[in-house]
């Protein structure tokens, strides 16, 4: 028998059964080591971890995870204790207590995770970047080498990058050591199960095993996610991502996001596109297909290179103003300044590390 934190327990069979992508009817397997009770979820995406025990002992378990986080959410005690036979796992809360009983799946013990030679640390930004560019994903079948991550090491950085040929995300992080990779393609499913497992603030160690399997895995060891890479090749966007950037306007972020929410009042339908024009010292905004009067300014925006007319989607510039974190944003061209270049959002506030692109715009300069 092994006494636990209820709490402790809770969270880290919270993560492990919502973020696993099993196969089939994959157990949850774990097993009492020394001060810790240890836990491995099959699967797709496999998951381990590792909880401190109040109470050590012999326990050793494989159960459903969903249904055995169930019974431990709902119980009310700090500290919970967990026996286990070979009919399944009793878990006792005060004078409560309830039987879960075993399941034996594909595996009858923990397996080890993949082994890495080297890997490199980065900081919880990987998490809140894959968080930021979920929405860039394409969400279409038909577009799989778009329903992905690309991960890539570019000047003494790593880049994450999504898109789904309309828009693009892009942020870069600095790391510390030796890569074993020039570029990774992460799935949707593993960089959900990502931001998950790992938090903002946590530093995360990343790298690949000898057959390309990914790894992640906190400083000390204790919880690591690994999965597959997606089958794919991701497109060549840096001829966008690293063309020069041309900057037309600032403003604050409140300011275009207010913006953003009047669009959905002002016509009926949803606004296909939406129109920002510079005039003298002001940017005005325009929206289609309404029957309202209205003069729209955006105010307080600073007008760096004066333009007669951008025409984008609103739900598109939506996305790209999501993922600034910051009080302020800067709009620019990704190119020269053609009829169809690429408008790039960038976040002032963390030194241009993020930006975010919309492809589809229409540019009518001065």
């Amino acid at each position: 028998m092994v006494n636990i934190s209820r709490k402790a327990l809770d969270q880290s069979l919270s993560f492990i059964s919502s973020n696993a992508k099993t196969i089939g009817e994959a157990s949850l397997l774990g097993v009492a080591e020394g001060d810790s009770l240890r836990f491995w979820q099959s699967g797709f995406v496999q998951v381990w971890d590792s909880v401190p025990l109040e109470k050590s002992g012999d326990f050793s378990c494989s159960v459903r995870g969903v249904k055995f986080g169930q019974i431990v959410s709902a119980c009310n005690t700090e500290t919970i204790s967990l026996s286990s036979t070979d009919r399944g796992v009793t878990i006792r809360s005060g004078k409560s207590r309830v039987r879960v009983p075993t399941f034996v799946g594909a595996w009858d013990s923990i397996q080890e995770p993949p082994k890495v030679d080297s890997f490199i640390t980065v900081s919880g930004e990987l998490v809140t970047a894959f968080t930021k560019g979920q929405p860039f994903l394409a969400k279409e079948e038909s577009q799989p080498s778009l329903t992905c991550f690309a991960l890539r090491i570019e000047d003494g950085q790593l880049r994450l990058s999504s898109t789904n040929g309309s828009n693009m995300y892009s942020h870069v992080v600095d790391y510390e050591g030796e890569p074993n990779f020039s570029e990774i393609i992460v799935s949707k499913e593993v960089a959900q199960s990502a931001t998950k497992v790992f938090g903002s603030g946590d530093s995360i160690q990343l790298g690949v095993d000898s057959n390309g399997i990914i790894v992640m895995m906190n400083m000390e060891g204790t919880r690591i996610l690994s999965a597959p890479q997606f089958a794919g090749v991701f497109p060549d966007i840096n001829r966008i991502i690293k063309a020069p950037y041309n900057p037309l306007f600032k403003c604050k972020k409140s300011i275009m996001v207010d913006m953003l929410k009047l669009s959905s009042h002002m016509t009926d339908s949803k606004a296909s596109y939406m129109r920002f024009e510079s005039v003298e010292d002001d940017i005005q905004v325009y929206f289609p297909e309404t029957d309202m009067e209205y003069d729209l300014y955006l105010e307080g925006a600073e007008i760096i290179a004066p333009f007669e007319k951008i025409f984008l989607n609103p739900g598109y510039l939506s996305d790209c103003i999501s993922t600034v974190a910051g009080d302020e944003i800067a709009v620019g061209l990704g190119t020269s300044g053609t009829t169809l270049s690429p408008l790039e959002i960038k976040d002032d506030s963390d030194g241009n590390k993020s930006c975010s692109i919309i492809q589809q715009i229409y540019y009518s300069g001065t």
